[in-house]
């Protein structure tokens, strides 16, 4: 997660140089790769020469890597149940003091429960 962070953080810096940069080039407006895709690569890049040439990160979709302010993290054997990334993140919303929230099913239920996993004072 923190390796993520790291190369998320990376790409919102190389994101903003080319955004900066796009408003006065209307050229690379026509290319077929996103700008985000295109920040992900030099991020990518960055981190490798960091590395002294040994470790070159796997990534691609530089859109589904950027922070916003919930970040969500589920397991690739999650299964997910309607709208609950919507109430989940209107949960955040209205109690500003929940940093985690956690979605709990079982099969002996099949009521989905939402229960807050860790509380957070701010």
């Amino acid at each position: 997660m923190n390796y993520g962070l790291y190369l998320s953080l990376k790409l919102e810096k190389h994101l903003a140089s080319l955004l900066s940069s796009d408003t006065t080039d209307s050229s690379s407006s026509s290319s077929e790769e996103s700008l985000e895709d295109q920040a992900m690569k030099l991020a990518q890049e960055e981190i490798f020469e960091e590395t002294d040439s040994r470790w070159k990160p796997w990534c691609a979709n530089g859109k589904s890597l950027r922070m916003g302010e919930i970040v969500l993290i589920i397991d690739s054997d999650t299964v997910v149940p309607e709208d609950c990334f919507r109430d989940a993140a209107r949960e955040m919303g209205e109690s500003p003091d929940v940093a985690i929230i956690q979605h709990e099913s079982g099969e002996r239920s099949s009521v989905q429960r939402i229960s807050f996993f860790v509380l957070l004072m701010i």
